[in-house]
């Protein structure tokens, strides 16, 4: 037993914190997103295409969106209509190592940091007006300069957490799986992941929101030195203008009609 447990913790912990979605239960359908990047979100009810944007309710009834070049819409109709429901209350079956192989591995955490330094790159979600996040935009502005001044830093925090949150449950596993009891592993793991999702979230929204200030301070830059230029540009042609006409007056006094 303990070797068969000592396989799931390796599976489970090498799987990162996303490969738990994997291992859940059969029950009822479900609605989901499935994210670019492989991972899949549970809905409550339906998912709806606005715009530019995928807004969905959570199963907490939380409103949320999703950009949409983030879903992926036809692998989200899919899993919508052929992929169960998750269980509010987890289990995972110690009796047989789970088969990780064919799991998709997550995206890592030092997209972060590749973000940061390249703004074009795939961004996550999130912004002032996003429900989930309740910091004024002042607050946004000062956390995101903080992490522009060392994204590394930023990155290294979230990597440390992930890793706790993975040892956390590893060791939580190993005390419970014998009396039967690793069913509260699993929901402390999910309430950890969640939260720590939500960090994530919260990071590109305080960097988007300090990204979106460059622009428009870069813009409006751009645009007063466009308007420096036109009026330096009018002043060059009056000053030419009035010496043209100032020459063409000298000569006509030189050599007055005969």
């Amino acid at each position: 037993m303990k070797t068969r447990v000592q396989g799931v913790r390796r599976s489970l912990v090498g799987g990162s914190l996303w490969s738990l979605l994997f291992l859940l239960p059969a029950i009822a359908p479900a609605d989901w997103l499935v994210l670019q990047t492989g991972e899949r979100i549970e809905t409550k009810g339906a998912w709806t295409v606005k715009g530019k944007q995928v807004v969905y309710t959570t199963p907490e009834k939380l409103l949320r969106s999703l950009r949409l070049s983030e879903v992926n819409l036809e692998a989200s109709t899919q899993a919508s209509a052929v992929e169960p429901a998750s269980k509010k209350k987890l289990y995972v079956d110690m009796g047989e190592a789970p088969d990780v192989a064919n799991v998709k591995p997550p995206a890592e955490f030092n997209i972060l940091n590749a973000w940061i330094a390249n703004p074009n790159a795939p961004r996550v979600s999130g912004s002032v007006s996003s429900p989930t996040l309740r910091a004024s935009e002042t607050d946004l502005t000062r956390e995101g300069m903080r992490i522009l001044q060392d994204p590394g830093a930023v990155q290294d925090e979230l990597m440390q957490e992930a890793e706790q949150i993975d040892a956390q449950y590893a060791r939580c596993v190993e005390v419970n799986s014998k009396l039967g009891q690793s069913g509260q592993c699993s929901e402390d793991y999910s309430r950890s992941k969640t939260a720590l999702t939500e960090r994530v979230r919260e990071i590109y929204a305080a960097v988007n929101t300090v990204r979106r200030q460059q622009q428009t301070e870069a813009q409006m830059l751009a645009e007063d030195a466009a308007e420096t230029r036109r009026i330096d540009q009018e002043r060059a042609a009056e000053e030419a203008e009035a010496k043209r006409l100032e020459e063409e007056a000298a000569r006509k006094h030189e050599s007055p009609p005969r």
